[in-house]
């Protein structure tokens, strides 16, 4: 279990005693006292949101939220503009407002719209997809031409719309690598994203054929015995013709979701293998031994990932690679690919735990590892390296409630507000309700 694992369980506890809060009311009176039961048994008040008639004008902003989002998606967005201007609204109502109606005017290419909206979203909350739309604002409109695009084209994960948009518009503009475009065609059909890499493959002039596939020719042949005629059929599979576009079409019969699951897939790997170019078989290397590797093969996985190139993993087929190392005890395998995993892969607990057992294994010191993952938090793999460096496991919880931090905190208005939402929620068994005050509460 990671530390944001943790912390994610620890936020859902605290927000599980805090829906156990008991607010009494009197038609439209004060509602004096918020509960929260702590070990003294102290009571605390909620200051903003006291009187009735401002609890229920929140939960009737809760309403207008949710119709808002369902406005955005329908492609009405006076709705969204008139939650927006509310000032009352909770701050994270509003930026999921926002960030919806940008994803809507990202994709229509309303940019006239977009820019104002994007400059009022905290920089916090400009997810990948958004950044990846204003990007594509900045090509459409001035034609300027960012390093964004080119990081993402050298990325080997699974992409979002918008990435790919941008991606596909800065390949028009001749501003990418030819080959990073094509691992990115590569990728989109291994997730079976078809109108994507044919975008990409448009984009720098080599548009795929319009078959996708590994080439299967059938050959039927007629010969008498006797007086009988016996007619046989036979098959055989026709390699590519060794260009990019027909390569990456017979690529998509081995990597494509279905066809990798398919007890045929080696025997079409090995008949096209011949007219591939040295960095498409090191990319179906890899696909075909995070494929292995979940099939729990592991020693066929490990045989294509030593085949594969690194440059082109993701962060999971470089788990399942040290995983199917250490599945076979193969100890300096199991250092070598954490050595070279991808530093924010790498430093995770979890794979500084299992380098230090290997560097263990190997007779190498692995104190300043084992300290790392100990001193990581309350985790899994932190509880593991403890007990390898004989440190008496503390499962105490040492926090004291301050009375004075307390307040404080109660004093926020956002605070204020997701506990309301978060008793209301629990008292009508709405869900969605919920969803949002936890949002609202991180």
């Amino acid at each position: 279990m990671r530390i944001k694992h943790f912390y994610k369980i620890l936020t859902i506890s605290l927000m599980a005693g805090l829906t156990a809060c008991t607010v009494s009311t009197q038609n439209d009176e004060v509602a004096p006292v918020a509960k929260i039961e702590t070990p003294k048994n102290t009571h605390y008040r909620l200051p903003h949101f006291a009187r009735q008639s401002d609890r229920q004008q929140l939960i009737d902003n809760f309403y207008r939220y949710r119709n808002a989002m369902n406005a955005v998606q329908q492609g009405d967005h006076f709705q969204a503009a008139d939650y927006l201007s509310d000032k009352n609204s909770p701050e994270a109502f509003k930026i999921n407002v926002r960030q919806a109606w940008l994803n809507q005017l990202g994709n229509q290419g309303d940019w006239q719209n977009f820019a104002p909206q994007y400059a009022q979203l905290p920089a916090s909350a400009r997810n990948k997809n958004i950044n990846c739309y204003h990007e594509l604002m900045n090509i459409t409109t001035t034609k300027t031409i960012s390093l964004e695009a080119a990081v993402l084209a050298k990325s080997n994960d699974n992409l979002s719309a918008a990435c790919t948009k941008l991606i596909t518009a800065a390949a028009y503009s001749g501003s990418l690598n030819k080959d990073d475009v094509w691992r990115r065609v590569w990728v989109a059909l291994a997730y079976n994203k078809t109108t994507d890499a044919r975008a990409l493959a448009e984009a720098i002039g080599e548009p795929l054929p319009a078959k996708l596939g590994v080439n299967v020719s059938t050959q039927t042949k007629t010969s008498k015995k006797g007086k009988k005629k016996i007619t046989t059929k036979s098959s055989r599979i026709v390699p590519p013709n060794g260009s990019r576009s027909s390569n990456a079409a017979a690529l998509y019969g081995i990597v494509s979701p279905n066809a990798r699951n398919q007890s045929s897939v080696i025997n079409h790997f090995n008949a096209i293998s011949g007219s591939l170019k040295a960095d498409e078989l090191a990319f179906v290397h890899g696909i075909l031994g995070l494929s292995a590797a979940k099939d729990l093969n592991m020693a066929s996985a490990l045989r294509h990932f030593q085949a594969g190139n690194p440059q082109y993993f993701t962060d999971e087929q470089w788990e399942w690679y040290a995983r199917a190392a250490l599945r076979l005890n193969r100890w300096d395998t199991v250092e070598s690919v954490i050595k070279q995993m991808p530093d924010a892969l790498q430093n995770t607990p979890d794979w500084q735990y299992w380098l230090a057992r290997a560097l263990t294994h190997n007779g190498k010191n692995a104190t300043a590892l084992y300290q790392a993952a100990a001193n990581s938090g309350r985790n899994f793999y932190a509880v593991l390296s403890q007990e390898e460096l004989g440190i008496p496991l503390n499962a105490q919880n040492n926090a004291t409630a301050d009375t004075r931090l307390i307040n404080n905190l109660l004093q926020n208005k956002s605070i204020n507000q997701a506990l309301v939402l978060f008793e209301e929620a629990y008292q009508s068994g709405n869900r969605e309700m919920r969803v949002a005050a936890g949002q609202q509460w991180r």
